[in-house]
């Protein structure tokens, strides 16, 4: 299993980050700060790093020649990440392997990343949307409400203040964007997922009775929103 560390002060874009590169043969590890990376780093050996440009203490560049000059840390793969092409000069003169614009197109970083490690591509095509959603939990016939983190024709990720079970049946249902017809599914869940919201839950949810014409309704939205694809 390939290490992945993310740098950055805004938990926002480690979050974003971790929801784009998450995958079964991908460890990923995270750090707010430039010395708490280059400590993630000694103790992990980890195979690729994402790291932010500018943070508090220690900038990106900082970190990456720290990291470059230091013999028990310098073989590893650094991608900065930064706001302004002018940047990245800079960041290759630091000893950065690539770098990134923000804001982040997504399609972009799996290809940056998939340059140094073997990050699989998603069959299916998956986006980030915000979208309620409103159920009910398998043998319980409990209710439950919540938001779309990611959604695909396969399945979605979901926000909830309620407690699912690994292996749990539920059934969902939630409208698209310009839909006035909901999208009925019965899923599987299949993992808990780390959030940005505190006292919130996040759970993956594997569909396993969809109708074709709602998964064709998912697929067409996410083609229309490509900007959004994870």
């Amino acid at each position: 299993m390939k290490k992945l560390l993310l740098v950055d002060d805004v938990k926002l874009f480690l979050e974003l980050e971790k929801t784009l590169l998450t995958r079964s043969n991908i460890q990923l590890l995270t750090a707010l700060s430039g010395q708490e990376a280059i400590n993630i780093h000694r103790k992990e050996k980890v195979d690729l790093i994402l790291c932010d440009m500018y943070m508090p203490g220690m900038n990106g560049d900082e970190v990456c020649r720290a990291i470059r000059s230091d013999e028990d840390l310098k073989n590893v793969s650094i991608i900065m990440v930064t706001t302004s092409a002018k940047d990245i000069d800079t960041c290759m003169a630091a000893g950065a392997n690539d770098s990134i614009l923000k804001p982040i197109n997504p399609t972009e970083l799996l290809k940056k990343v998939g340059k140094y490690v073997n990050i699989a591509m998603r069959r299916d095509i998956r986006i980030l949307a915000r979208i309620g959603v409103e159920g009910v939990k398998g043998v319980s016939s409990e209710s439950f409400l919540g938001n779309t983190v990611n959604i695909s024709s396969s399945g979605v990720l979901i926000e909830t203040s309620h407690v699912f079970t690994i292996g749990e049946n539920v059934s969902c249902s939630f409208f698209l964007p310009g839909n006035s017809t909901p999208i009925n599914a019965e899923g599987d869940v299949v993992r808990k997922a780390n959030g940005s919201q505190a006292g919130m839950n996040y759970y993956g949810i594997r569909f396993i009775d969809i109708k074709e014409e709602d998964k064709l309704a998912i697929e067409s939205y996410a083609k229309r929103h490509p900007e959004a694809a994870t």
